[in-house]
């Protein structure tokens, strides 16, 4: 019997608001699905785990799979046989490139697959309203972008060595394929779309709840991460509301907190009144509940800076509906034409965007298009889903 150990330590370590806004987690949880679901017979599905993730896990999971509650990966013994250790989010630590380091040494036959989704800690900018959301002040001063650049070069120089222990590595995008191509002992990378699918559950709707399925709304998801770029989106989106006296249009927000909210206004970056006229916002909201909102936006603004892949742009097109859209990183290459593309830097290039979404005939037109771009994706998403499987079980 062979043995793929699945070490989700990382993807779950944080069950707070902030560790659910990750796409990374997202992914896991894809990777989770696809392999409770396409073990092959001679297979044994081991999930590694510490103690508070294990007693967060569902039942359907719990029966699934076997578990190996560990603190670290110096905990894990290798039988004798045939055996991968796959990490599907790595974690970008010193400490855990030790714990993989001293596992290599001590269990060379196990192959070792992981997934580096991006390389945006390198994309390092000077963003004047990233200081809003973190440290509560409006600009945001040159010695914290020093510092973000520090990191970055820390944090690429251990991403290098992650690699070079690996068997196989995967990525999500070609954007980030080409990030990582220059790193030299690569050995192998493949693309994967990381869309996770959940089964419509029972649970009640966001929308009933908050009364807002008969609003006209435009959605915008995570919004409390500064690489989304919420604060020009927000700006762009007042612009519009304002140049045409147009007050059936609503902006909801998710993962955005009260004291982010906060400190927009006394910040004096957007009027209390604006904010409670114009939008409708909420903290974390479970999956199921995501996809209510989706189901019944207008379309989606995704303005980031920086994405290894994009996963709220791939979740609008196969809920068919139109996206305005930064034209950085990943996003072009999964929104492909039926994008309508701005500069996230530009308040004006938002604000365009979101004029030319409201206009009925383009709009139409773009929903006609979405019809044949859902069927894309889904067989793209098929095609990399049995591609993966694939590379995963051929050691």
């Amino acid at each position: 019997m062979n043995i793929l150990y699945l070490d989700i330590r990382f993807s779950f370590m944080s069950f707070g608001t902030s560790g659910k806004f990750n796409g990374g987690n997202n992914y896991t949880k894809k990777i989770i699905d696809l392999l409770m679901n396409n073990v092959k017979p001679d297979w044994e599905l081991v999930l590694v785990v510490n103690e508070v993730i294990y007693q967060n896990l569902n039942e359907k999971l719990c029966s699934a799979f076997k578990f190996l509650i560990v603190n670290s990966l110096r905990d894990v013994k290798v039988k004798d046989c045939q055996e991968v250790l796959f990490i599907p989010h790595v974690n970008d630590s010193k400490g855990y490139l030790r714990e993989l380091k001293d596992f290599k040494m001590s269990h060379n036959s196990c192959k070792i697959y992981l997934t580096i989704h991006d390389r945006r800690h390198s994309d390092v900018f000077f963003d004047k309203y990233a200081g809003v959301f973190k440290k509560g002040i409006k600009r945001f001063p040159v010695i914290f972008f020093i510092g973000k650049y520090i990191k970055s070069k820390s944090t690429d120089s251990v991403i290098k060595r992650f690699i070079a222990l690996a068997d196989k590595v995967f990525t999500v995008s070609n954007f980030s394929l080409q990030a990582l191509s220059d790193i030299k002992s690569l050995k192998n990378i493949n693309f994967y779309l990381p869309v996770y699918q959940p089964n419509k559950s029972n649970k009640v709707s966001i929308i009933a709840e908050n009364d807002i399925k008969k609003q006209k709304y435009i959605l915008f998801v995570s919004a409390g991460r500064s690489e989304k770029n919420f604060i020009r989106a927000l700006l762009a989106f007042q612009q519009y509301v304002n140049q045409h006296n147009d007050e059936t249009i609503k902006m909801v927000i998710t993962g955005i907190s009260q004291n982010q909210i906060n400190n927009l206004v006394n910040k004096k970056i957007v009027r209390d009144s604006f904010i409670k006229k114009s939008l409708i916002i909420f903290d974390y909201v479970e999956q199921e509940q995501l996809i209510d909102l989706y189901r019944n936006c207008y379309c989606l603004l995704f303005t980031s800076f920086s994405e290894g892949f994009g996963l709220p742009v791939a979740e609008a097109i196969l809920f068919g509906k139109p996206i305005v859209a930064s034209w950085r990183t990943a996003i072009p290459e999964v929104a492909g034409s039926v994008g309508i593309y701005v500069n996230p830097f530009s308040i004006s290039s938002i604000k365009d965007g979101i004029e030319k979404v409201m206009n009925k005939s383009k709009y139409k037109f773009i929903i006609d298009l979405l019809h044949i771009k859902k069927e894309i994706l889904q067989n793209q998403i098929k095609l990399d889903d049995d591609l993966l499987l694939n590379d995963i079980f051929e050691v």
